[in-house]
């Protein structure tokens, strides 16, 4: 008899199976929110997130004073567990106490309160159901008094977090606690910006949570899991009755007690008692679903290495067993400043959270005692949930810097924490609210709290460009953060609008040399992008980079812009000088490593390019452009092979980067494996404009004359620009003909246009080309 068709008729159960569908492992660490929590939803983990790092910045941050939290969220969502693990976050240097306003009466709420106020450091106190015994005034007659900021100022660090679940929002339970004796006195005592909400749990919450909790059940039983079958997962999804982390706890346990001696995956008969008619009525439901989803199962890991049972369990042992760093403290002094994230009311602002990520990270750089990471690579983690252990294996760092901002009107709070990443623990958290004009303050507080933390020693120079103020204009400032923003973009259209906004700070403040140097950057985006190649952004691009160097001869940044503009004329030499000064004043900035690799390998200086090339990659290990310069460097130094294994070792981590693909079949090329460098190539020519260069000259050096004399024909059809001109001149080189090389060279290059010697010598299908 043919099953019966899947009787869905809601789109909870259309998302439900789509969802289901797709999964093949889960990876529980990468939506970690705190110890045992997990959630599916990015706004739900950052909101947990920023409760979370106040509450442990309030108790960790000064010795006295009191901070008052509010917290709504649906019946069963975890808040409860939410506080708890904050609480053993911060571990036995605060006392926890944990009440139920509902559960107490008067005498026994009083008592409580007193006893904590008794203690001895640091205590943080949660009362679940606040919103409870409506038609009472005793219990916020009892707690108000508690509530009030010290009187007196040697008061030991308390924190108050109540929470409630009454009506449908944060909003109603206001309302509903307005309505009640004292409850706007209650409300009174918790700022707005110490609300927050725990969303209900949506389908991919669910699933995540059963997950976490079918191994966490299974550990406390002393049983493995590592796999659950993917009807189990749907059922979970789509069943109404499952909304809250209570009721998925409760299931996942009885499922853990019915599996069989040695079982070590979940499957659905697992879910059900004997006769259960729930069982029947589901299994009529799913229909052809059953095809797909029993016995198709989906492997679970809670961290990395995971649980995944016996076999597992000892590959993560020796995987312990792998040698510890003698200096630990060297690894922890790698650090990656993450994307902060925007909390601010306009979404507008999010420019304001990168640029303060990126001043962050450009402050910190410049101590030497610490290796950070660039951006570009840390920016690939933003709107991105991986566990802190993923993260560090990835950037290969000993600490994390990560945060939020808020901005609104002159007002701006950022909170931060720093993070071991071996122990996934908190070295420090702090809450700075001020004016807007004080960021650069705060900038050079963070870094040498940083530095303190990690007992790195700030060098009298460093101490200078730490609290260095380029503008007083916190205008000028803002407009810089939007110019960055949109430089970033690295389209026409972004690239105009930064102009746009660098040209504003400095009509706002004449003397702003980032601004300048933002704008010297611009230039070389719009000449590199080919955007535009004509004589006057040339000259734009000098005079920008000049003028920062004018004003402020201390910025690495300016003389970088200007030792890039030096090349694109040929002016290597004082180009060199500018790049080893820029180093010199920060070797942590990543751009400068990279082009100077560049211009050293156009200079025949193939050993001095490849270290400056490994720095970069070092500096910036998830960026493509990197990876690119080292793979070109060692091509052009005759070391194919290690080019090779450096543009393979990226693919891997992004096989979807088709420039990577064109360098690596010019590795292979080079390498005399002309069959894999032709099928890697052709897999570029129809998304990028140079892939057609590329191919042609792969033709031509593994002597498939023809072809290549085709694609010459096609290329001097459509080759207008510079670049495409000069890239036939080298195929024809390769061909052996040099009188038509030197007829195209002529036509790619005028004296206003981009360096001749700087491009010729920096692609391999130009090598031997004379520059003249």
């Amino acid at each position: 008899m043919a099953a019966s068709k899947p009787d869905i008729t809601s789109s909870n159960d259309l998302e439900a199976i789509d969802l289901v569908r797709g999964l093949n492992e889960i990876e529980l660490s990468n939506y970690g929110v705190i110890g045992g929590i997990v959630r599916y939803s990015q706004s739900a983990r950052n909101s947990m997130k920023d409760a979370k790092q106040r509450v442990v910045s309030s108790l960790t941050s000064q010795p006295f004073g009191c901070d008052n939290y509010l917290i709504w969220a649906p019946p069963g969502s975890g808040k409860s567990f939410f506080v708890q693990e904050i609480a053993k976050s911060l571990g036995s240097s605060i006392y926890y106490r944990e009440l139920n306003l509902a559960q107490l009466n008067e005498r026994e709420f009083r008592s409580v309160l007193s006893e904590i106020e008794k203690l001895d450091k640091p205590r943080l106190c949660f009362i679940d159901e606040a919103d409870s015994k409506p038609t009472e005034s005793w219990p916020y007659e009892a707690l108000l008094p508690s509530l009030e900021p010290p009187a007196r100022r040697k008061t030991i660090r308390t924190c108050f977090i109540l929470a409630g679940s009454s009506g449908n929002s944060l909003a109603e339970m206001k309302e509903n606690i307005l309505k009640r004796p004292k409850g706007s006195d209650l409300l009174s005592r918790i700022p707005p910006g110490n609300e927050f909400v725990i969303e209900g749990l949506g389908l991919g919450d669910r699933l995540l949570v059963v997950s976490t909790q079918f191994l966490n059940a299974a550990k406390d039983s002393g049983r493995n899991v590592n796999e659950v079958e993917k009807m189990v997962l749907y059922y979970v999804a789509s069943n109404p009755r499952l909304k809250s982390a209570r009721q998925i706890r409760q299931l996942a346990v009885r499922c853990i007690e019915r599996m069989p001696a040695g079982e070590e995956r979940i499957k659905f008969d697992y879910l059900f008692d004997a006769g259960d008619p729930e069982n029947k009525e589901f299994w009529v439901k799913t229909g052809e679903l059953r095809n797909e989803f029993v016995r198709t199962f989906v492997r679970l890991e809670a961290e990395e290495g995971g649980q995944k049972g016996s076999t597992t369990q000892h590959k993560r042992s020796r995987i312990h067993e792998k040698p510890v760093l003698k200096d630990m403290t060297q690894r922890k002094n790698r650090i990656a400043v993450l994307p902060f994230t925007n909390i601010s009311p306009d979404p507008k602002d999010e420019y304001f959270a990168d640029g303060m990520t990126e001043e962050l990270t450009s402050t910190i750089s410049r101590i030497s005692g610490l290796h950070v990471i660039s951006r570009t690579s840390a920016a690939q983690y933003k709107n991105v949930s991986k566990g802190i252990a993923n993260i560090g294996k990835e950037l290969n760092i000993g600490s994390l810097l990560e945060g939020s901002v808020r901005k609104a009107n002159d007002r701006v709070r950022i909170s931060v924490q720093l993070i071991d990443v071996q122990t996934d623990e908190h070295i420090w958290v702090e809450n700075y609210d001020r004016k807007f004009e004080d960021v650069f303050a705060i900038q050079t507080e963070i870094a040498e709290r940083v530095a303190n933390s990690l007992r790195v020693q700030l060098l009298t120079g460093e101490k200078r460009q730490v609290a260095r103020i380029t503008t007083h204009s916190s205008d000028a400032h803002m407009l810089y953060f939007k110019g960055r923003f949109y430089w970033r973009q690295r389209t026409d259209e972004g690239l105009s609008k930064a102009i746009e906004s660098f040209q504003w700070a400095i009509d706002v403040d004449a003397n702003y040399a980032l601004a300048y140097s933002g704008l010297a950057d611009c230039y070389t985006a719009l000449i590199t992008y080919g955007h535009s190649t004509d004589s006057e952004t040339f000259a734009k691009q000098r005079a920008a980079a000049g003028r920062a160097v004018e004003l402020d001869g201390t910025l690495a940044e300016a003389h970088n812009s200007l030792a890039i503009s030096l090349t694109q004329k040929n002016e290597f030499e004082d180009a060199e000088k500018e790049f080893r000064l820029a180093i010199e004043l920060n070797s942590n900035y990543s751009t400068v490593h990279h082009w100077f690799a560049q211009v050293l390998a156009t200079l025949g200086k193939y050993e001095d390019a490849i270290k400056e090339a490994e720095r970069a990659r070092d500096l910036d290990p998830l960026s493509p452009t990197t990876f690119m310069t080292l793979g070109c460097v060692h091509i052009l130094a005759g070391q194919p092979e290690k080019a090779i294994k450096e543009l393979v070792g990226f693919r891997d981590m992004d096989p979807n980067y088709l420039p990577v693909n064109l360098w690596l079949g010019l590795a292979y090329v080079a390498d005399s494996r002309f069959k894999e460098g032709l099928e890697m190539i052709a897999t570029t020519v129809q998304h990028l404009p140079i892939g057609k260069l590329a191919l042609g000259y792969a033709y031509a050096k593994a002597n498939m004359r023809s072809e290549a004399l085709a694609t010459l024909s096609e290329l001097e059809k459509t080759g207008t620009d510079e670049y495409a001109k000069a890239g036939i001149a080298g195929i024809y080189l390769a061909l052996g003909m040099r009188e038509e090389s030197s007829l195209w060279l002529a036509r790619a290059f005028s004296k206003d246009g981009l360096s001749s010697t700087f491009l010729l010598r920096l692609y391999p299908w130009f090598t031997g080309v004379d520059t003249g």
